[in-house]
C-alpha cells in the first residue's frame, strides 16, 4: 500500500490552514495542521514529514524559532521547510529565514499555481533523498554484517597459527616457523582492515560513541612512544618525543586520540626507510598541536588531496601498500573533527612529511 508523504502546515489562523489544504488537495500528499509552534514540535515527535509550510508571524513562538527548534530534534535534519508570509519583501526577514533553515519562501497572498508547483518539486526531491538515505543505510548494514562475520573465522585462524607456532601441537622447524610468521603478519593485517571498515562504518553512520573526559595529551603521546618504539627500532628508525610540559589538561576521548596517533605513527614508520620519527606537542593560543614528522620520501603535491578521502591510496613506489583500505587517515580525520579539531599534512617531496592535528583547549576565561 502506498503511503502518502506528509506535509506539516503551521499557521495560527485556521482559515489559512483550510486554504492551504484546499490548494494542495490534488497532490498525492497528506496535510497535517498545527496552529502554533508548540503544536508543530509535538507533531514531529510522532510523524515523519517530507515538507513543512510555516507561517512567520505567529504569537508566542514565531516561525523562525519554530523551525530552529524543529531542526534540533533528531530525525528532522532532512525536513524541507518553506516559509509562508507577507514579509518576504523585507531583506532582514529574508536573511533570517535562510539562517533558520528555509529552502524557499512563498509570499502572501498565495498564488495557488506557484504553491502547488513548488510543493510538487520539493516532494519529488524528498523522495529522491529518501531513496539515497535508504541505500546508504543498506550499505552501512552490509559492511557491518560482513565485517562482524569475518571476525569469527579470523579469530580461529589466529589462534590456530599461535598454537602451531608455539610448539604445543608438536615441534616445527625453522622453515615452518618462517611460513607461520608470514601467515601471522597477513592475518594481523586482515584484522586491521576489518577494524578499519567497522570504524569507518560507525563514523559514517554517526554511531561511534565518544567518551569525553579530562585527559593529558602528553601522557597519550608517551604511551604511544612506549608501544611504537620497538616497531620503529625493528626498522632501524629512532622514535623521539618533544613534549611541551606547560600543556593544560583538556577534554578528549583518550582511546580515540590514541587511535589517531597510532595511525599516524604507523604510517610514518611504514613510509620511512631511515632516520627519525619525531612526535611533538605544543600550545598556540587556545589550541594544542600535535605533530608527527618523519624523514621519509614525502608526498607529491598532487597526491596530498587523496590522503583523507575514502579508500584513497597513494600509488607511487613504496607509497602504496597492497592490502590497505586507505581508511586510516579518513578515520583519523573524522575523529579529530568530532573533537572540534583539524588535521592536515605538510610535505615537500623528497624531504619527509609532517602530519599535524590540533585540539581546542576551551579554557574558562575570567572576565572583569
Amino acid at each position: 500500500m502506498h503511503e502518502k508523504p506528509k506535509i506539516l502546515i503551521v499557521d495560527d489562523k485556521v482559515e489559512n490552514l483550510i486554504a492551504l489544504e484546499k490548494t494542495l488537495a490534488d497532490l498525492d500528499a497528506e496535510c497535517v495542521r498545527a496552529t502554533s509552534g508548540n503544536d508543530a514540535l509535538a507533531l514531529i515527535l510522532d510523524n515523519e514529514f517530507a515538507l513543512a509550510l510555516v507561517d512567520v508571524q505567529m504569537p508566542e513562538m514565531d516561525g523562525y524559532e519554530t523551525v530552529e527548534l524543529i531542526h534540533q530534534n533528531r530525525g528532522t535534519e532532512n525536513l524541507l521547510v518553506i516559509f509562508v508570509s507577507a514579509v518576504w519583501q523585507d531583506d532582514y526577514h529574508l536573511i533570517k529565514g535562510i539562517e533558520a533553515g528555509a529552502v524557499d519562501f512563498i509570499a502572501k497572498p498565495i498564488v495557488p499555481e506557484i504553491l502547488r508547483g513548488k510543493v510538487r518539486a520539493f516532494l519529488k526531491l524528498y523522495e529522491q533523498r529518501k531513496k539515497i538515505i535508504e541505500a546508504m543505510e543498506v550499505k552501512s548494514q552490509f559492511l557491518s554484517a560482513v565485517s562482524h562475520e569475518l571476525r569469527t573465522p579470523l579469530t580461529a585462524i589466529k589462534e590456530g597459527i599461535r598454537l602451531v607456532y608455539s610448539g604445543v601441537t608438536g615441534e616445527i622447524n625453522d622453515e615452518q616457523k618462517m611460513f607461520l610468521e608470514i601467515a601471522k603478519r597477513n592475518v594481523d593485517r586482515l584484522a586491521r582492515l576489518i577494524n578499519d571498515v567497522l570504524d569507518f562504518q560507525q563514523l559514517d553512520a554517526n554511531k561511534m560513541k565518544f567518551t569525553m573526559r579530562e585527559n593529558d595529551i602528553n601522557e597519550v603521546v608517551s604511551d604511544i612512544s612506549e608501544t611504537m618504539s620497538s616497531v620503529a627500532e625493528a626498522k632501524g628508525l629512532r622514535l623521539v618525543i618533544n613534549l611541551d610540559k606547560t600543556l593544560p589538561i583538556i577534554h578528549f576521548d583518550r582511546d580515540k586520540i590514541l587511535q589517531v596517533l597510532t595511525n599516524l605513527v604507523n604510517n610514518a614508520v611504514k613510509f620511512t626507510e631511515k632516520g627519525t620519527i619525531a612526535i611533538t606537542t605544543t600550545r598556540s593560543e587556545n589550541i594544542i598541536q600535535v605533530s608527527i614528522k618523519d624523514t621519509g620520501q614525502g608526498i607529491k603535491e598532487d597526491e596530498v588531496p587523496k590522503l583523507f578521502k575514502e579508500f584513497g591510496q597513494l600509488a607511487t613506489g613504496k607509497e602504496r601498500e597492497t592490502g590497505s583500505t586507505g581508511l586510516g587517515l579518513v578515520i583519523s580525520k573524522e575523529i579529530v573533527e568530532k573533537h572540534n579539531g583539524r588535521i592536515w599534512v605538510e610535505s615537500e617531496y623528497g624531504q619527509g612529511a609532517t602530519f599535524i592535528f590540533i585540539l581546542p583547549i576551551d579554557e574558562r576565561r575570567v572576565t572583569h
